[in-house]
């Protein structure tokens, strides 16, 4: 990412780009850093791969999103609203929207 910050490493490449910019302190737990396979972290996988102008983007669709589903007072887009704050707020300490196997 500090490489090219706007466009990021690439779809798919974080894998890859980890091993080149983790931080020093990581050589103290070999066996944690062996293979990481995501950032455990929606909002830095997304910044990662596809560069702030992608993490803009993400962030930007959810928030139409959830602005859209809080104007109408359903219940049921009042259930896919808190469903949605929690798959978010969840992403932050893992990845739920980014992880895929």
């Amino acid at each position: 990412m500090e490489e090219s910050p706007f466009l990021g490493a690439g779809a798919g490449l974080f894998p890859f780009a980890w091993p080149e910019f983790r931080p020093p302190t990581a050589a103290l737990f070999p066996v944690l850093h062996a293979f990481v396979n995501y950032a455990h972290n929606d909002y830095l996988q997304v910044a990662s791969q596809t560069g702030l102008l992608g993490l803009a983007a993400f962030v930007f669709f959810w928030l139409l999103m959830l602005t859209s589903l809080s104007g109408s007072g359903t219940p049921l887009s009042l259930g896919v609203f808190a469903a949605a704050v929690a798959m978010l707020l969840h992403g932050l300490t893992d990845a739920n929207l980014t992880a895929v196997p």
